[in-house]
């Protein structure tokens, strides 16, 4: 034993790292390490756990036992992905994500858990991140969250899953189902359900959270039968499986299929799924990053398939039907969600560096009908679109109220209102004296964010990733308004978990009481939700009303 500890206290010496308890799991003995934060409080953390194991595009299964200590110590691989789209939307100049490196081999996960834990098992948070189901790692380090941890007293897990083709490509062959991304997920939360007492926290009390595709997936686990009984409560943050790049059916899946196969000579007439999938099997990494560049803006996008086991039916009919799991639900967006999108998507006019352009109203007209045609919407579809959004403009109106035009099209129906609606939906079908349903829309812009300000791009897609996960705290960049308010944010969400309520908010001595999204006494009433800005919360009723509930509901659910 002493020379154990003579052995453990070099070791610190040398590398700086001091273990944490070694804990015995279902696969084995994990060794994590401690963790020392700013403001003095300590944690532990188990990083790049092994949760499971997959051929290339088929299901994952458990990892197998291992003998001797795992140690949990550092950072593993990311899957497989275009390098630039390891980082958020909203932040093109954040550097790519940190992981090791990237590789098939990528299913991880990581346990974050106070040091000094009372004698009882702790709510669990489980995270999922987004990245348009192309990109993302859980060793990002914007994804950290120790703060989380330390201040809500909670354990967080965080997950990796297989991205691109390699998590949603579909085939209708048994082995190839499609959505091998979220059955990564199930498989992570089935993990979690067997294992995570043993670290202190209570497998019947877990919160999954994510945004953008992170929170998508977690809509789509809500509608699904698989999952009933591994989490009781869900976080959406900007994003949903009934939006247009949420989900698809399966004739088109098939179609992406054959056009990656297509693209590298893994197809012949007439077409064999089975020597196709083989081929395919049988490139590299490589070749299949390559030809799928650019998917997210020419419409090859891989994303989650309704119509097998996991998703059974379309996700606007299993609302209508409230066919889903009933869990607490707590759901918002950003003020301006479509901003960093339509930067990149409409360089020459929406470019933020650009300050005063010359933009006319027939290049916003433009502008909607390109992005309605990359949405596959009808001729009187986009239409109605240009004439809802082009009434807010007249002649008088500058560059930047005609970028905030173009930025809402995009966000209101790819982000916003599928997000607000299905929230909606789901909190009228749930028993409200069991399960809680809230909702908050962020307002405050990051002053150090990607647009570095409160210009016409407002607070952009992602922007609440930083708050949540105290980014403020850990930058002399940001002000006193943005620390509070990432510290009222982590506290309602971690409430949230612990309790089902997010806690109440306060302008200086007044106290906001955060009611619940829905008045199921009136069925015209619309969403309510907590304006986030610590300069003054307050509870906002019918804002979604016009624009997401009568416009755009007959679109998206159509």
């Amino acid at each position: 034993m002493i020379r154990l500890l003579i052995f453990l206290s070099i070791l610190y010496a040398v590398y700086g790292i001091e273990y944490a308890p070694i804990i015995n799991i279902d696969s084995g003995q994990v060794r994590g390490y401690k963790s020392q934060l700013n403001d003095g409080d300590s944690i532990y953390i188990y990083q790049g756990i092994r949760y499971g194991n997959a051929k290339r595009f088929e299901k994952a299964k458990f990892v197998e036992n291992w003998s001797g200590i795992y140690d949990a110590i550092e950072k593993r691989d990311a899957c497989p992905q275009p390098g630039k789209y390891i980082r958020t939307v909203c932040d093109p100049q954040r550097p790519p994500s940190d992981a090791k490196s990237m590789s098939e081999d990528c299913l991880y996960l990581s346990v974050y858990k106070p040091e000094h834990q009372p004698k009882m098992y702790l709510p669990v948070m489980v995270w999922i991140h987004g990245g348009s189901f192309i990109g993302g790692s859980i060793f990002d380090d914007v994804y950290n969250p120790s703060y989380m941890v330390s201040m809500g007293n909670v354990i967080v897990v965080t997950i990796n899953y297989r991205l691109g083709p390699f998590g949603f490509l579909y085939t209708e062959m048994d082995n190839v189902p499609g959505n091998q991304g979220l059955y990564d997920q199930i498989l992570a939360l089935q993990w979690i359900h067997n294992n995570i007492g043993h670290f202190g926290g209570d497998p019947n009390r877990v919160t999954v959270f994510g945004e953008s595709a992170g929170s998508m997936s977690i809509s789509a686990l809500i509608l699904s039968p698989l999952t009933k009984g591994l989490f009781t409560k869900a976080i959406l943050q900007s994003g949903s499986t009934n939006a247009y790049l949420g989900s698809c059916e399966k004739h088109k899946a098939l179609n992406k299929t054959i056009g990656l196969a297509q693209r590298l000579n893994c197809y012949s007439e007439p077409y064999n799924e089975t020597a196709s999938i083989e081929c395919l099997q049988s490139k590299n990494v490589t070749e299949i990053l390559n030809a799928s560049t650019n998917d997210l803006i020419n419409g090859r996008l891989m994303i989650p398939v309704y119509g097998e086991k996991l998703m059974p039916i379309p996700p606007v009919k299993a609302l209508e039907t409230k066919q889903f799991n009933h869990v607490d639900i707590m759901f918002g967006v950003n003020r301006n969600e479509g901003s960093g999108f339509v930067s990149q998507l409409v360089p020459s006019i929406m470019n933020p560096n650009v300050k005063n352009p010359n933009i006319t109203l027939p290049m916003v007209k433009t502008a909607i009908w390109l992005m309605m045609m990359i949405f596959e919407k009808s001729e009187k579809t986009t239409q109605s679109v240009i004439e809802f959004y082009m009434k807010q403009l007249d002649e008088k109106s500058n560059a930047d109220d005609m970028r905030i035009i173009i930025a809402d099209v995009f966000g209101d129906y790819h982000l916003v209102c599928p997000t607000m609606l299905f929230g909606e939906y789901m909190s009228r079908g749930l028993n409200s004296t069991i399960n809680t349903f809230y909702s908050y829309r962020l307002m405050l812009p990051l002053s150090n964010g990607a647009f570095s300000g409160d210009g016409w791009e407002g607070v952009c897609h992602g922007e609440d990733v930083a708050y949540l996960f105290m980014v403020p705290m850990n930058h002399n960049a940001y002000s006193k308004s943005e620390i509070q308010l990432s510290n009222d944010m982590i506290n309602a969400w971690t409430r949230f978990a612990w309790t089902g309520h997010p806690n109440a908010l306060k302008n200086g001595d007044k106290t906001i009481e955060w009611n619940e999204a829905i008045d199921l006494n009136d069925q015209s009433s619309g969403v309510s939700f907590m304006a986030l800005d610590s300069n003054h919360y307050e509870m906002i009723s019918n804002y979604f009303r016009v624009k997401c509930d009568q416009f755009w509901k007959p679109i998206i659910f159509k």
